[in-house]
């Protein structure tokens, strides 16, 4: 039990987060200065720490990539403006407002550079690996299977039109096939229905102070969502600052996993993203030990189907991608297993044996009929053949692992994924969570 250490975060956003930061002060009680040394080499920091931040706005004022040590120490000013458990055992001489003007600084100096220059897959493993400094709890698990989005995708040019939430659902039908699954989230920004929505409206209690809670939770039900504001502070930040920074692509990259628990994961990227960046960044954060990564599929939907040349291009697909998820026309995916980045594919609906009416994946964005939507997809129908068709994704990072092609088992995968939504195997997945949080279950239809 650490003692006479400031509270976790200094940052207070509104009502609505007042529980989760109850989780989050609850759980970091439980964070010793020791655990948080052990997360990243001693050297390492050492050699970030002597990074200046005017020498980072030089290098992307001037259209420069930084290097992973760059990128690692600048986002260590930001973890030191939101965590203050991390901050006074790392760098206990820097004051919280140098920390907050720093931090605050560099996350949108990095946004500017992702919208405008593109981020490197160095950056990017840089930035999370600085992050993982931040995750107060880690659940015991030999290996978990964990979905995420980055959102901020353009979609159909309108916030008046959604999809369902493809990555939280699909975390429900991995739970339902027996495998350990997480999701990871947050409140929605541009929906009315974000992945802290999706539970919630559903019913669960998902303010869970008790790590025994949580690990029994997951034990019962295969199944734990994670808040993002209950179990790490970088996101009251950017909550606070209400500007777009790289929390996007940092959040859903670091997910309450142990680098020691082996990750199968799939994530959906935004158009300034190029999928192989993600893939690339797995596997050099696997190499260095700080992830323990036995595959991950990144991906991207594109609005026209492109060649091998053109799905490689990330100018190409910062034109064409519009969903972070599969798209009905096209979708770019990149793979990793272990340390080997293994290349960029293209996906289809016909590579699962279907074709998708695109007006079929339209929802409007208002809270009752996306959970509507949501509901129906966990029962039947083409909106369930769609997330069936992105659960199998995330199952082929098995596949990858093995050293399988992992197109060939697509349909099989997607087969299994249908079969236990059509046999209620998944919503009955969803109703035990509800009731093994305490909740009471709400239906939409």
């Amino acid at each position: 039990m650490r003692t006479n250490i400031a509270d976790v975060t200094n940052i207070v956003l509104g009502e609505k987060y007042q529980s989760k930061l109850g989780m989050l002060r609850s759980l970091s009680a439980l964070l010793s200065p020791e655990e948080i040394r052990n997360r990243l080499p001693e050297s390492m920091i050492a050699e970030a720490s002597k990074v200046s931040l005017g020498e980072l706005d030089g290098k992307v004022k001037n259209r420069k990539d930084l290097s992973f040590i760059e990128a690692l120490g600048g986002m260590l000013y930001v973890v030191y403006a939101t965590n203050n458990l991390v901050r006074n055992t790392l760098a206990p001489s820097l004051g919280y407002d140098e920390a907050i003007a720093k931090g605050s600084y560099f996350l949108t100096l990095m946004a500017a550079k992702e919208s405008f220059v593109g981020l490197t897959d160095h950056e990017v493993a840089g930035l999370v690996a600085a992050s993982q400094l931040d995750i107060v709890y880690f659940p015991k698990l030999e290996s978990v299977f964990e979905t995420a989005g980055m959102g901020a995708d353009r979609g159909w040019g309108s916030k008046d039109i959604k999809t369902i939430n493809i990555s939280t659902l699909s975390a429900f039908v991995i739970a339902s096939l027996d495998l350990y699954s997480m999701k990871h989230g947050s409140y929605g920004n541009t929906t009315k229905v974000g992945s802290t929505d999706v539970p919630e409206k559903f019913g669960a209690n998902i303010v869970l102070a008790d790590p025994d809670q949580i690990q029994e939770l997951l034990d019962e039900t295969k199944f734990w969502f994670s808040d993002a504001h209950s179990v790490k502070t970088l996101h009251y930040l950017s909550h606070l600052l209400m500007v777009e920074t790289i929390n996007h692509v940092i959040g859903p990259m670091t997910a309450p996993v142990s680098k020691e628990t082996k990750l199968y994961k799939v994530l959906g990227v935004n158009q300034n993203v190029h999928p192989k960046v993600i893939a690339k960044a797995y596997a050099f954060l696997h190499r260095l030990g700080l992830v323990n990564l036995g595959g991950v599929v990144a991906l991207g939907g594109v609005d026209v189907k492109p060649n091998a040349t053109k799905s490689n291009s990330p100018s190409w697909f910062k034109e064409h991608s519009y969903l972070d998820e599969l798209s009905p026309t096209a979708t770019v995916v990149s793979m990793a297993a272990g340390q080997q980045f293994l290349g960029t594919e293209v996906v289809d609906a016909g590579t699962f044996g279907l074709t998708i009416d695109e007006e079929t994946l339209k929802v409007r964005n208002e809270l009752a009929v996306l959970l509507k939507a949501d509901e129906e997809a966990l029962r039947g129908g083409p909106l369930a053949e769609y997330l069936a068709c992105n659960v199998a994704l995330v199952l082929s990072a098995t596949d990858l692992e093995r050293g399988l092609d992992y197109k060939a088992g697509l349909r099989a995968n997607f087969q299994r994924a249908l079969a236990s939504i059509e046999n209620g195997d998944a919503l009955a997945t969803l109703d035990n969570y509800v009731q093994k949080t305490g909740g009471k279950r709400v239906s939409w239809l």
